[in-house]
């Protein structure tokens, strides 16, 4: 029995009935690929005329942004004038009056306060290093009534503490306060010029440090925090007056008079040196 013809006739069904099968499949996919296509389509065309109709709409915008009379967003971020690093003579503690007959104790007392802490955090110090380095530039003044500077300072120390006083006058590069990265030259905070002014701290340009060696750090911070409060009625930097001060003061029970001979309440209309301060890691950068 030939069945050669029944063999191939199984195989043309099969090949029909394949294709037909894989055909009818890829119509499905096709279809179901084209009526998701269409349903997207229909969806953004939708959303679209919703958002024209939802803008046109008038009304009020309960999500505006609140801003100061100003124009300045009140959520700005307050940063003290007082801890930006600006070099210029009047933010400095002016200590020459230590050199002369008698001195002054509580200037002296804040020189010492100033020096050990802007030192004893770094590998400078050692104990009692804020009393060698005031003496030495007390002791050198008064021999060479000339100098005006650190670095003229220097040229006439003892051979012995040129080491010591060469990395105090220059500092580093950069530091970071009360910590072990770095150190600040002597000139960043003190000075030693002859001033036609007899107080030796400019209130309003003190630096935190210097304010904290003159009246505590926690006070001095509540001073800070005052003057925040003056800055956020009008975003305004504006450091406190006299009478502000005195009326601070009053308000938390302390006396100001013993203070007012070394505060100068001026303003300086000095340029500072370009430095930069690191936001991150409140670095203090020399440019120049």
């Amino acid at each position: 029995m030939n069945v050669l013809p029944l063999v191939s006739t199984f195989i043309l069904l099969f090949a029909v009935a394949s294709y037909t099968f894989v055909h009818n499949m890829r119509a499905t996919v096709q279809e179901q690929f084209h009526y998701h296509s269409a349903q997207a389509i229909e969806e953004k065309f939708a959303n679209s005329i919703q958002s024209k109709v939802y803008t046109a709409q008038k009304g009020k915008n309960l999500h505006k942004k609140p801003t100061s009379p100003s124009g300045i967003d009140k959520n700005t971020r307050f940063t003290s004038p007082r801890d930006k690093f600006r070099l210029y003579p009047e933010r400095t503690l002016n200590i020459r009056t230590l050199a002369n007959e008698g001195g002054d104790p509580q200037v002296e007392e804040i020189a010492l306060s100033l020096i050990r802490n802007l030192y004893q955090t770094t590998l400078l110090y050692t104990p009692h290093l804020e009393n060698e380095i005031l003496e030495t530039i007390i002791q050198t003044l008064k021999e060479y009534p000339s100098l005006t500077n650190f670095e003229s300072l220097l040229s006439r120390l003892p051979e012995e503490k040129l080491p010591l006083f060469y990395k105090l006058t220059k500092g580093t590069h950069s530091y970071q306060l009360k910590t072990d990265k770095g150190y600040p030259a002597l000139g960043d905070f003190l000075s030693i010029h002859p001033s036609s002014h007899k107080k030796p701290i400019y209130f309003s340009h003190a630096p935190r440090p210097l304010l904290d060696a003159v009246f505590g750090q926690l006070f001095a911070s509540q001073i800070i925090l005052e003057e925040r409060r003056k800055w956020e009625l009008e975003h305004k930097h504006d450091p406190l007056n006299q009478q502000e001060l005195e009326a601070f003061f009053l308000k938390n029970r302390k006396n100001l008079t013993e203070f007012v001979p070394l505060l100068n309440f001026k303003k300086s209309k000095s340029k500072s040196k370009e430095t930069v301060e690191t936001d991150d890691a409140k670095l203090r950068i020399r440019i120049n």
